[in-house]
């Protein structure tokens, strides 16, 4: 059973005595004891989409009369019922994910062709909205075509598996705490904003115990690739990885910050990555951002640079894919800039994810302590040696250099960026 939380039925026949099919299927929704709201008429979106949060399904009459019109018998269905049902789906479905169903007396691929010339449904693929005739679902065979049509469609199982363990953990979490102390907030709050951030230490402390109570997923990998459509192209590919690790601008709270705020300069020409630690950022109102250099890579071509699953590095740069619009961005860790949250933050157009933020952390804290050794001769083993000779650093990007990089020149170079680093963070750390 993947359906947990009430169900919410739309429909005009809803009544004690009527002989409609709806309530045939109200009948068995509530003998799975999933309780069930049942409203005559549509709501306004905008209000109860507040309140959808938890809910199993949405079912929808597509025939629902306005809430002015008493009696419809006889009436023809006109073009604004429908508009009003399109309206409504848009709104719910842009700021609420959840199965909707419309069960109907009414030609289903009528109800299709308008969904999908709406943007609403795509016959080829993955639909949030499962549309059948109100005929073939009585009878005891309402849920069996549910649960036929979930495993068909991946994201609402995948959804629905996810539900089901967050809704135990944090039930599990706010029952044991509440047992603890019924205080038990007050208490951590004193220690969490006596450390710099209430906010923060609080909402993280629940974060990691929710992750922590929830039992390792069990997806089913036949149900996760039975989903129907061709395979993912390249542009889709890098979409969703780049969902994976990137949150854009538009889904941060505006005056948010954190490790892995990515800035934009205004001459449009580089990156920005911050990288200080997120207890640092959090205490003050306008802080100090630790920001490395980033470029955009082009990768339009295999040149070598791409191997088993990821893009080569040294351990002078980190490379990141997919991030603002499917880039490959490469940041230099000798390119290190310090600048005020206020005087950059309109510049940002996101945030780079853990562990993709935290990876490149502890490779930029590697790169500031590592210790130089001379490069082994390859005379010493091999007679086929060449002349030691290393690259033009100035006109050489880090990305497309040689990955063996040997030669006294190189060698030297080396040491002395590492000293005008180390000298600069030494000076930074006692203005601290």
């Amino acid at each position: 059973m993947l359906f947990f939380g009430p169900a919410i039925v739309l429909d005009d026949n809803i009544a004690e005595g009527n002989v409609d099919q709806i309530n045939d299927l109200i009948l068995e929704i509530e003998n799975r004891s999933i309780p069930c709201v049942k409203l005559l008429t549509l709501p306004d979106a905008d209000e109860v989409v507040e309140h959808l949060d938890g809910v199993s399904f949405l079912i929808l009459d597509w025939e629902l009369r306005p809430k002015e019109l008493e009696d419809t018998s006889g009436i023809q269905m006109p073009d604004s019922w429908t508009a009003q049902n399109v309206e409504f789906l848009k709104s719910i479905m842009a700021k609420v994910f959840l199965p909707i169903f419309i069960f109907t007396a009414s030609d289903i691929d009528n109800i299709k062709q308008k969904l999908q010339s709406e943007g609403l449904y795509d016959p080829a693929g993955n639909n949030r909205i499962f549309v059948e005739n109100k005929n073939s679902l009585v009878g005891g065979h309402l849920f069996a075509r549910i649960e036929e049509w979930t495993a068909e469609t991946s994201s609402v199982y995948v959804l629905k598996e996810w539900e089901r363990e967050y809704k135990k953990a944090k039930n599990g979490l706010f029952i044991d705490f509440y047992g603890l102390s019924h205080a038990w907030p007050k208490v951590l709050w004193k220690t969490y904003k006596a450390d710099g951030n209430g906010n923060m230490g609080l909402g993280d402390m629940i974060t990691r115990n929710l992750y922590t109570r929830m039992s390792p997923f069990q997806f089913d990998e036949a149900t996760i690739n039975r989903s129907p459509g061709p395979e993912p192209v390249m542009e889709q590919l890098r979409n969703v990885l780049e969902g994976e690790r990137f949150i854009p601008k538009a889904r941060l709270s505006a005056d948010d910050k954190a490790p892995g705020d990515l800035f934009y300069t205004p001459n449009g020409t580089t990156y920005l990555l911050n990288i200080r630690a997120a207890c640092d950022v959090v205490r003050e109102s306008n802080p100090d951002l630790y920001l490395l250099k980033g470029k955009v890579l082009d990768v339009t071509t295999d040149s070598g640079l791409f191997l088993k699953g990821e893009f080569r590095e040294r351990h002078t740069n980190a490379i990141i894919a997919c991030v603002d619009n499917g880039k490959v961005i490469e940041f230099d860790f000798r390119k290190f800039e310090l600048k005020k949250w206020d005087a950059i933050k309109a510049g940002r157009i996101g945030r780079l994810l853990p562990p993709h933020i935290t990876r490149i952390q502890q490779k930029y804290a590697l790169f500031q302590q590592r210790e130089g050794v001379s490069p082994i001769p390859r005379e010493a083993f091999y007679t086929d040696a060449p002349a030691m000779t290393g690259p033009d650093l100035s006109t050489t990007s880090i990305a497309t250099a040689a990955p063996e990089i040997t030669g006294e020149s190189f060698f030297k170079e080396a040491i002395r960026k590492w000293s005008e680093i180390r000298f600069f963070l030494l000076d930074l750390i006692k203005k601290q």
